[in-house]
């Protein structure tokens, strides 16, 4: 019996989108990690939207059965790993599927990418894992590469107090992570998928016309006057709604700044002006709150009104 032209085009695209998903799961037990782990869940998405949910469904479990039988002493993590890129390619695949906006689709893959994180969390924690004592060790670990001037000058007290902070800003990597890989998903996915037929992601509105609310300002004002007078305590709750509700305003107002000098770029037709700011702020840390500041005069005022009037 043949099988109709839709058919045969379901099973391509399962087989071609099962193999990529299949091949990248395995790479992320190995030094590939480092590349494949920011994409790893675009083959998901795109098996979810190019097939059907049975096709979906059947291709991920033979993945997952047999990238566990090659693994060997390995199975248990490549099951995690691949468990934690195939949850958020679902929730985004579903929300393409149900025709979402693109906003409402990433944040069903950033919610869906949160609850993977502290889902393992729960469970690394019930198995007997300190992830306080892991950050810990891991920090230290990382202080044997720093050359020996710089290290000599870190004090155990500073060291500490670093560690701390660090573990109480573990929210805040959460949702920056998450969101990151949520974005870079959806536009790798949508990039190959809207170039191919039987599947059609929306896009996000052009990044010079994205605009926060108002109210952020306000919201950002507070959390920095708070910061002031609420001092750093791991026990105290307030102090790590303080320590991570600052950097995740700073960072959205950083791309409100970026915005802005897309806008201007694309209303002087110098593109090159919002690309050199983004290299800037991503290579020059310290440019963080100058651009933060512009997000938030952006935000703020009439900015972009005056430069289409002059």
């Amino acid at each position: 019996m043949r099988l109709s032209a839709e058919q045969a085009s379901l099973k391509k695209h399962a087989l071609v989108w099962g193999i990529v998903l299949f091949l990248v799961h395995l790479s992320l037990l190995t030094p590939l990690l480092i590349i494949t782990v920011w994409f790893a869940a675009v083959p998901a998405v795109l098996l979810y939207v190019k097939s059907n949910r049975a096709w979906f469904a059947g291709v991920s479990a033979v993945s997952l059965i047999v990238g566990a039988a090659l693994s060997g002493s390995l199975a248990i993590a490549y099951l995690g790993i691949a468990l934690t890129t195939l949850v958020p390619g679902i929730a985004l695949g579903e929300a393409y599927r149900r025709r979402w906006t693109a906003r409402k689709s990433i944040t069903a893959g950033v919610v869906a990418y949160l609850a993977v994180y502290l889902l393992t969390i729960l469970i690394a924690t019930m198995m007997g894992v300190n992830l306080t004592t892991t950050i810990a060790d891991t920090i230290r670990d990382g202080m044997a590469y720093f050359p020996e001037n710089v290290s000599s000058i870190i004090t155990d007290e500073t060291l500490h107090e670093f560690i701390q902070l660090s573990v109480m800003m573990i929210p805040f990597y959460l949702i920056a992570t998450s969101t990151f890989l949520t974005v870079l998903t959806h536009t790798i996915a949508r990039r190959i998928a809207n170039r191919t037929r039987g599947a059609s992601i929306p896009q996000l509105p052009p990044i010079r016309d994205w605009k926060l609310p108002r109210s952020f300002v306000w919201y950002y004002l507070i959390a920095l006057f708070a910061e002031l007078f609420v001092p750093v305590d791991p026990g105290s709750f307030l102090s790590t709604i303080v320590v991570n509700i600052v950097p995740i305003l700073m960072l959205a107002f950083v791309v409100q700044g970026v915005s802005f000098l897309f806008f201007i770029g694309h209303a002087k037709r110098k593109m090159w002006i919002p690309w050199l700011g983004v290299v800037a702020v991503v290579l020059f840390n310290p440019l963080f709150m100058p651009f933060s500041l512009l997000g938030v005069f952006d935000t703020a005022f009439p900015l972009r009104d005056r430069f289409r009037k002059s």
